[in-house]
């Protein structure tokens, strides 16, 4: 599996910045021997897409559109806020005898940076 992580955090200067929200958006991603193709799954809503090449697959992992995040009651006005957005493979996911292997190698540790945004209102 395949998680995104969004959060909204409010900007505060002298302590750590609050997080207002946090969605995580869960994907499976399968590939099909026989037809060669992959197979991307969106675990909150079911919605199956398939490509017939990887990067074809890891592209619709990669754009992120009508992604209910938040509220826009979450806003305040003239306050500061930033959004951010990690991807990562969930180890815990995969089958059983990948795991350790997984666990002990760093090619299995794969996640993406922070990345952050400034929301105003």
């Amino acid at each position: 599996q395949i998680h995104t992580i969004l959060r909204l955090k409010k900007d505060r200067n002298w302590l750590w910045d609050s997080v207002l929200k946090e969605t995580v958006l869960r994907y499976r991603m399968e590939h099909h021997p026989l037809s060669g193709h992959y197979m991307v799954t969106d675990l909150l809503t079911g919605v199956r897409h398939t490509y017939p090449t990887l990067e074809g697959a890891v592209g619709f992992l990669t754009i992120l559109n009508n992604i209910p995040f938040f509220e826009s009651n979450l806003l305040k006005e003239n306050a500061s806020y930033t959004g951010n957005m990690r991807t990562q493979l969930d180890i815990e996911s995969l089958p059983a005898s990948l795991r350790p292997v997984a666990y002990l190698s760093t090619n299995w540790q794969l996640s993406s940076p922070w990345h952050s945004w400034e929301i105003t209102r």
